[in-house]
């Protein structure tokens, strides 16, 4: 099950699985025609379960049913691990860019 939850111009968006929450969604709105993911978390003792991948499908069908056309990301260069999930979810690099010190990629996909 997935709750959302409003606020300003953001979501909160949140996993459940029976009455637990198992992870954890923002998107942020910058006022363009995709979504922006702040952050996306699945607890760790529910990893590696293909929850996130359901998690990120839902969250992307209500986007695409509220007019919502993609979704980008920032993704730490260093962190194989989140790349290999988004990647096998439809993202693709963009670019690579620094935030301070520390490199990273942005990361985008079209829904549809």
């Amino acid at each position: 099950m997935i709750i959302t939850y409003k606020y300003y111009k953001n979501l909160k968006v949140k996993m459940f699985l029976g009455r637990r929450v198992i992870g954890e969604m923002l998107l942020i709105d910058r006022e363009q025609p995709g979504a922006y993911i702040s952050f996306l978390e699945i607890y760790p003792k529910h990893r590696n379960k293909g929850h996130g991948s359901i998690f990120l499908q839902e969250v992307e069908r209500y986007l695409w049913e509220n007019g919502c056309e993609g979704i980008s990301l920032k993704c730490a260069v260093d962190n194989k691990n989140a790349q290999r999930f988004y990647k096998a979810n439809g993202f693709f690099i963009c670019a690579l860019s620094h935030l301070g010190e520390k490199p990273y990629y942005w990361m985008a996909k079209q829904i549809n």
